[in-house]
């Protein structure tokens, strides 16, 4: 599908083969909401890309190929007649609303980008497939009481991602999580950083490569499933937690006065990279420790002899040197 684009002071005009024009005065925002009245063949079609989906559009849809349009803020809290939406395309808008009871599926191709500065209110949830991304640009503070999940296509090898540039907070009460496959929480630009505010779980099975601080809960929670904390550092207060047949596996070094729990007789720690500045506590009530690297803390230490240890490095928690 070839694109051509023709801009003027104040209209952009954008030509796609198969789409309906897309204007809108540049420099201005609009808001677009969601309707889900499009049919395809009788049939309701849920796909973001169908104009007769939305109330509000300038001459059009806020679509690929419109990158100067007019800006759009997206509002999808209507569930009548269809709580489900579909993007299988790249698509740039400002602020986006997700209500309590919608999902917005970013399927294989997909890509749903919030602006930086803008700001994303997700009550519902959002499935991340895998070769689809949700992109947060920069700078914003973001609601999340609802759910990110990442999900299996058969007919994709890479993983869905979470993306962030700048400095990223997420709030709420919400949970990113693995929904029936791995996910990555990824930097977009060298300065990203993500926070997860004191109410927010990332937690099943996950790659998080961006730079984070953990001020919520990161669990590794599921059965032969692994929490991976790679390439950019992390640090927090927050709680580093593995249960449930679950590995929280640390390749990079994590700081911070975050607590450390074993929760059951089946989650495991594997600590590949150096810890030594850390001051938060470790419950080590079960399990498995498996230390490959200096893991230290000022912090204090509770543990038992249901959990089990293979200490290859320095050890030490306060004023204990490792456990019975």
């Amino acid at each position: 599908m070839n694109v051509f684009e023709r801009c003027g002071t104040l209209l952009l005009v954008c030509v796609t083969v198969g789409v309906l024009l897309c204007a809108g005065a540049m420099g201005q925002t609009y808001t677009a909401t969601w309707t889900g009245d499009a049919t395809t063949g009788g049939q309701p079609d849920p796909s973001w890309e169908l104009p007769d989906n939305w109330n509000g559009l300038v001459l059009g849809n806020p679509f690929p190929g419109c990158d100067q349009c007019a800006d759009y803020d997206v509002v999808i809290t209507d569930t009548t007649p269809q709580s489900t939406v579909k993007l299988s395309v790249a698509v740039d808008i400002s602020d986006l609303t997700i209500g309590s009871d919608i999902t917005v599926e970013i399927t294989s191709g997909g890509v749903l980008g919030v602006g930086s500065g803008d700001t994303l209110d997700c009550d519902g949830t959002v499935k991340v497939f895998d070769g689809a991304e949700l992109r947060i640009r920069s700078g914003s503070t973001h609601t999340l009481d609802g759910t990110i999940q990442f999900m299996n296509d058969p007919n994709v090898f890479a993983a869905g991602k979470l993306s962030v540039g700048g400095n990223t907070t997420i709030t709420g009460s919400g949970t990113i999580k693995r929904g029936d496959d791995k996910g990555i929480l990824a930097a977009l630009d060298v300065a990203a950083k993500l926070t997860l505010d004191t109410n927010v779980k990332a937690e099943g099975e996950l790659d998080i490569t961006v730079r984070l601080t953990n001020n919520g809960t990161v669990h590794a929670n599921v059965d032969d499933k692994i929490i991976r904390l790679q390439t950019n550092t992390k640090d927090g207060s927050g709680l580093w937690k593995a249960s449930n047949g679950g590995k929280l596996q640390v390749d990079v070094e994590v700081s911070g006065a975050g607590s450390w729990v074993l929760g059951d007789e089946n989650g495991k720690f594997e600590i590949n990279a150096a810890c030594p500045n850390l001051t938060g506590t470790l419950n080590a009530t079960g399990g498995c420790l498996d230390i490959n690297a200096a893991f230290e803390s000022t912090g204090e230490m509770e543990c038992n002899f249901n959990t089990a240890y293979d200490v290859d490095a320095s050890f030490v928690w306060g004023e204990a040197a490792g456990c019975p």
